[in-house]
């Protein structure tokens, strides 16, 4: 969206010690008296720390911690804080949180609208969505307006620029927030649509839909950047919000 921009001061992020843990292994389970170890299939197993383990090879794997004695810890909280379920995975929200391989250990796929630029991002902010919506708007990408818009550029090529340039408009940031929801395992889509102007009249504008436990919110980096209101997880007409008007999800 084209106006005046309140540049709001940098959000502070906690980066989780999870980030750590950016490479996901193959291996096998293996049970003794006192619970579960990982044992990775170049021998090594994990200690004091935390690792995404890809257990029935599914190319989806989930992220555990594991204590000095290697043995995953379960339905607690971690150390260093965060949630594990019954099964030893990382929550966030209720979410277990996953990543998907691509032909086995070394990252997370780059299919499905998920570009390594996103993948690295994710990884540089800690892993969680929260972090990378901060870093869509609250700093991560400066504002220009200089753009000529096209939707039919796609989602990929929004994002490039952003992460390549650190300098984009609406369409960049909310690429770039969707490429990295999707690396967290989120669904999500770009959408392109209008808003209207204070002053009377429509602007073009982009923004993300992301799905959390079934349910689709509005995510809009632009409108936290420009309002200094949050925009993070909102629903469409809710009050103080922009209302989002002929919009259609772009294509990767």
């Amino acid at each position: 969206m084209k106006t005046t921009k309140n540049v709001l001061a940098a959000l502070s992020v906690c980066l989780l010690t999870i980030c750590t843990a950016s490479t996901a292994y193959a291996g096998t389970w293996k049970q003794d008296a006192a619970g579960w170890l990982w044992l990775n299939d170049n021998g090594t197993r994990p200690v004091n720390k935390w690792q995404w383990c890809d257990g029935n090879r599914d190319g989806l794997s989930e992220c555990y911690y594991f204590d000095a004695d290697g043995h995953c810890l379960t339905d607690t909280v971690t150390p260093d804080g965060y949630t594990v379920n019954q099964d030893g995975a990382w929550t966030e929200n209720g979410i277990v949180r996953t990543r998907r391989l691509s032909g086995g250990p070394g990252g997370l796929s780059t299919t499905a609208g998920t570009s390594q630029q996103a993948i690295d991002k994710v990884n540089e902010l800690g892993g969680t969505l929260q972090a990378a919506y901060n870093w869509c708007a609250c700093g991560g990408i400066t504002y220009m307006s200089d753009f000529a818009l096209n939707d039919d550029l796609g989602i990929r090529h929004y994002a490039n620029r952003g992460f390549s340039t650190q300098h984009g408009d609406c369409y960049d940031m909310a690429c770039c927030l969707c490429e990295m929801a999707r690396a967290l395992g989120y669904e999500a889509n770009c959408i392109s649509g209008y808003v209207p102007l204070r002053k009377g009249g429509i602007t073009p504008h982009c923004w993300c839909e992301i799905v959390i436990d079934g349910t689709t919110y509005v995510f809009d980096p632009d409108f936290q950047y420009e309002r200094g209101t949050n925009g993070y997880m909102i629903n469409y007409g809710q009050k103080g919000t922009w209302r989002y008007q002929d919009y259609h999800a772009m294509h990767d």
